[in-house]
């Protein structure tokens, strides 16, 4: 189990102007492989079950927020992105020769993703606050039998995934003249 917690504060403050800015980004690439490969044959009377098992979880908080403000003009932004890849494998392969009651190929994958971010500006004449999110998860999962002889009362193969995304973001800006706030969430969950 993978567990990720990132907090960024920014925040200013100018009689002239007040900008303040925060940026996480985050990158994670993990490869998990179970297999058998190339055995010998593992008689019944040794292994009554056999269980192949890949598991990746993966629990990501994310927290971001900028303030800037000013007399005259004031901007906060914060941009958020995370980009997750996994292979996850479980596997019987490669002359694999095996004899059970009970043969299990499990592989999955549960990702929990929550993103908070919130950006606000205030001035006197023009304030303008922006929250940008982009949140990327590609995982690659295998399981299954290849190129090897089984003999077993049950063969189970199952590949699960599971993704939890929430994303709570907002952009705020008052000004005298002009404020404007904006918020861009894109998000891409991808199993194969």
């Amino acid at each position: 189990n993978d567990i990720f917690k990132c907090g960024t504060i920014a925040g200013s403050a100018g009689n002239q102007a007040g900008v303040g800015g925060a940026v996480d980004t985050i990158v994670f690439n993990k490869t998990i492989s179970a297999y058998l490969d190339n055995t010998d044959n593992i008689e019944n009377s040794k292994f009554k079950n056999i269980d192949v098992l890949s598991i990746a979880n993966t629990d990501l908080t994310v927290l971001a927020g900028a303030i800037g403000a000013s007399a005259k003009v004031g901007a906060g932004a914060t941009i958020s992105t995370v980009v997750i890849t996994k292979h996850i494998n479980s596997l019987i392969q490669e002359g694999s020769s095996l004899t059970s009651d009970s043969i299990k190929l499990d592989t999955s994958a549960n990702d929990n993703i929550t993103i908070a971010a919130v950006a606000g500006s205030g001035a006197g004449e023009i304030a303008g606050s922006g929250v940008v999110n982009t949140t990327v998860v590609n995982s690659e999962m295998k399981s299954g039998i290849d190129k090897s002889t089984i003999s077993a009362q049950n063969i189970n193969i199952n590949t699960n995934a599971v993704a939890n995304y929430d994303d709570i973001s907002g952009a705020v800006a008052g000004a005298g003249a002009v404020g404007v706030g904006v918020t861009v969430t894109t998000n891409v969950i991808g199993y194969d």
